[in-house]
């Protein structure tokens, strides 16, 4: 088992509690987004609003099915995120390498390949992410998959809310070429969180 250990730092929830103040004072009954690994905490923040999770399978494929160079690996960083993957790899026809990430405290993450990967092509190993913030997971896969011979790592997500380290390592990975090609936009990034709301007259 190969593994690798990048630096972390967990992200608060820190605009919860006024985002539910300000949807429930404006009428907001119903609140739609992409779902992450933040489900659960989300679920919570807007108790007594209506919350739509929506798939991000779709999303993902089209990215993936649109990119100029085919990946020929797909890479689940976590082992929430495979259940989502393995079903995207096997619709598209790419292979989908498992990863298993654990915290060894709160500031690293060490990340380690499950099962054997020999044989398997990894010309181009694209990591399928829901959520990425310090991107402590980004850079643990990333060096991982370069020391198991990846010759191209891309990144794919539907929630990029990098923090300040977040983006220093995104930039870093990129100017080393760990990550060639990523979703992660030129810093400095001041979007809020990816909430879609719809308001409904009382």
């Amino acid at each position: 088992m190969h593994g690798t250990t990048a630096c972390r730092r967990p992200t608060p929830a820190h605009y919860g509690g006024a985002y539910l103040n300000l949807l429930t004072a404006a009428g907001v009954r119903r609140v739609v987004t992409i779902a992450s690994g933040a489900s659960s905490l989300l679920t919570k923040l807007f108790a007594g609003i209506e919350l739509v999770q929506l798939s991000p399978v779709p999303y993902w494929s089209h990215q993936l099915v649109t990119m100029p160079r085919r990946p020929t690996a797909l890479v689940a960083p976590d082992d929430e995120a495979y259940v989502r993957v393995a079903g995207l790899g096997s619709d598209i026809g790419v292979p989908v390498v498992r990863i298993s990430k654990r915290r060894l405290g709160p500031e690293s993450v060490t990340a380690a390949a499950v099962g054997r990967i020999d044989g398997l092509a990894l010309e181009h190993a694209v990591i399928v992410d829901d959520l990425i913030t310090s991107a402590g997971t980004v850079e643990a896969t990333a060096v991982l998959l370069r020391q198991l011979g990846a010759g191209r790592v891309s990144v794919v997500t539907t929630h990029l809310r990098p923090t300040e380290t977040g983006l220093r390592r995104l930039t870093l990975l990129r100017s080393q070429g760990l990550v060639r090609r990523s979703t992660a936009p030129t810093p400095p990034v001041t979007a809020p969180p990816s909430t879609a709301c719809t308001s409904h007259p009382a």
